[in-house]
């Protein structure tokens, strides 16, 4: 586990490239210019769809020619893992400026999931369960690391056996999901805030991915 690193190296981070996605998707050289300047590179979770059966393979694929990238580049990659990419890494979260910035993934903020899922409830269900199994292993904070780990795997277990669309697909055929979407990243930004004050009292600041809207809140 690397904790508490600071120093000179200017330090980039991004999350929710999901390489391998498809035709669609980005290949890792397209975003190489966005680290140019930089000597660390942390992806904060949802890298590469390595965990889709789908797109596992062109996925793997694309993490090494990012690594390779990187490597050529001299620039320092670290990967964290999400719920797209639970496989990637060992590493669910980092400490940063002496434990006082927290950087996760973000799918453990919430026990919703993924409201825009058509499986989403589901996963929220499997995640309380999973909290509450894990309640006295360690920390509170790895506790909830491991349940969002342990959802996501059972999430990509079962993909298989559940029906699919692409989300504006369900979204045309479900239009209230766009009010639980709306919903969930307006109660996003307080349910993070509580989750520092339960789990990482010490963070001043929480650096996320995971529910595709950039932006900064203060609560």
């Amino acid at each position: 586990m690397r904790v508490g690193f600071m120093g000179s190296t200017r330090t980039l981070i991004i999350s929710d490239l999901h390489l391998g996605k498809g035709a669609r998707g980005k290949p890792p050289a397209a975003f190489r210019p966005i680290w140019q300047g930089f000597g660390r590179l942390i992806v904060n979770g949802d890298v590469a769809e390595t965990s889709d059966p789908r797109r596992g393979d062109r996925a793997r694929a694309a993490v090494e020619s990012l690594k390779s990238m990187c490597e050529a580049d001299g620039v320092e990659l670290i990967l964290l893992a999400g719920n797209h990419d639970p496989d990637v890494s060992d590493l669910r979260h980092l400490w940063l400026w002496g434990r006082r910035v927290l950087v996760m993934h973000g799918d453990a903020i919430h026990p919703e999931y993924e409201p825009w899922s058509s499986t989403g409830r589901i996963y929220q269900r499997l995640f309380t369960e999973a909290m509450r199994q894990r309640a006295r292993e360690g920390s509170r904070l790895a506790s909830r690391l491991a349940a969002a780990q342990w959802t996501a795997e059972q999430h990509w277990a079962n993909y298989q056996h559940e029906r699919h669309l692409p989300a504006a697909a369900r979204i045309a055929f479900q239009p209230w999901l766009i009010l639980r979407i709306f919903d969930f990243w307006r109660r996003y930004p307080e349910a993070a805030a509580r989750v520092l004050e339960a789990d990482a009292p010490e963070a001043r600041i929480l650096i996320v991915g995971h529910t595709h809207r950039a932006g900064i809140w203060h609560v």
